[in-house]
């Protein structure tokens, strides 16, 4: 039973830093892709 819940908490976990890391890339991505249109303009 304890490792079932081990188990659920390192998915858990593991979901959570991708999200995290898509989002910061996300970000990232998408302020360079203004920050050239501004200086493209």
């Amino acid at each position: 039973m304890l490792s079932v819940i081990w188990h659920y908490k390192g998915f858990v976990l593991e979901v959570g830093m991708r999200l995290l890391i898509q989002r910061i890339l996300g970000t990232l991505f998408s302020y360079s892709n203004t920050h050239v249109f501004i200086v493209k303009k």
